[in-house]
């Protein structure tokens, strides 16, 4: 027994110290390169207004498709990409008659919601 606690101790001390190694050589790392977060494309974006920008400009080079060039895949798996019809449908605001509709089709039998009340109430009222 006195062999294992042994065993845990210095396995112990020797991960801690693994541990603050790692640690050391990802702050020297940091340090020498900057914060991956805060550069885009080697610039420095520190306002919040720039930085919305840079990542919609960032995405939109990402994600558009030059003529037969990439298309999202996942292990050689081609995925269909939306018309610009439906892109533009998808952030249209929903109606009233849609979220009443879903909210209808929902299972009337759910858990009661904070108020008490379940969904069988809200679709009876």
């Amino acid at each position: 027994m006195d062999a294992r606690r042994l065993a845990v101790e210095e396995f112990s001390y020797w991960a801690i110290l693994e541990e603050n190694s790692w640690r050391q050589k990802f702050r020297a790392v940091s340090l020498k390169e900057g914060d991956k977060n805060t550069r885009i494309n080697g610039e420095l974006v520190i306002k919040e207004p720039k930085i919305a920008i840079k990542i919609v400009h960032y995405f939109k080079l990402l994600l558009s498709e030059p003529m037969g060039e990439w298309r999202p895949s996942i292990n050689g798996l081609l995925l269909k990409s939306l018309s610009i019809e439906n892109s533009v449908k998808l952030e249209e605001a929903f109606t009233e008659k849609e979220v009443f509709e879903a909210l209808m089709d929902l299972n009337r039998d759910k858990a009661p919601r904070p108020d008490g009340f379940s969904l069988a109430f809200w679709q009876d009222c």
